[in-house]
């Protein structure tokens, strides 16, 4: 997986102002809103890309579109438009995310299905996920109908991968061993 420097950086940086001053969960909620309404107003993603646009006038923007944000992130969103790091933001939150996480004790996993999973079966996985990992854990899940079936589950950086996709890879594998074919 790719991850983009310079966007790690800034949300590390975010995540560790806001776990020192106990704002972590504030940050987050800003970031949610900030992105939901960039995904709503076209508009308004595009004013703030622009490069012929001054900084002041997109900072000035953001200041009264987000009035009620903590001054904190409404300096931090002036920082990423004077650095020309905008574009940068869709990955700064989904990193920060992660990194205020680790912050709470929380481990992110994501799990991948060939088919959705219903509520239950949810709960229950998240719940055996938890007592494995001894921490509490964000899920996210994902449907891969390429799985065919079983489930395909990454806790940080280590993939368990119980697919029946992966199976038969496995089984071809060791058949072409046994017969001498590579």
């Amino acid at each position: 997986m790719y991850i983009d420097e310079i966007a790690l950086r800034y949300a590390f940086a975010l995540a560790n102002y806001g776990a020192k001053n106990d704002l972590l969960d504030t940050f987050e909620q800003e970031l949610n809103e900030i992105e939901a309404t960039l995904d709503q107003t076209e508009s308004m993603a595009t004013y703030l890309s622009h490069p012929k646009i001054r900084p002041s006038d997109k900072q000035e923007l953001l200041a009264k579109v987000f009035p009620s944000f903590s001054p904190e992130m409404l300096n931090f969103l002036c920082l990423l438009v004077e650095k020309k790091r905008w574009q940068h933001l869709k990955e700064i939150r989904r990193l920060f995310i992660r990194e205020a996480n680790l912050y709470r004790g929380k481990v992110a996993v994501v799990v991948e299905t060939a088919y959705p999973l219903e509520e239950n079966l949810e709960r229950q996985l998240q719940a055996k996920l938890e007592k494995v990992t001894k921490r509490p854990i964000e899920l996210a899940t994902k449907t891969n109908p390429e799985l065919i079936g079983g489930l395909k589950v990454r806790i940080g950086h280590q993939v368990i991968d119980g697919s029946i996709a992966n199976q038969l890879r496995e089984l071809k594998r060791e058949v072409m061993e046994q017969t001498g074919k590579k």
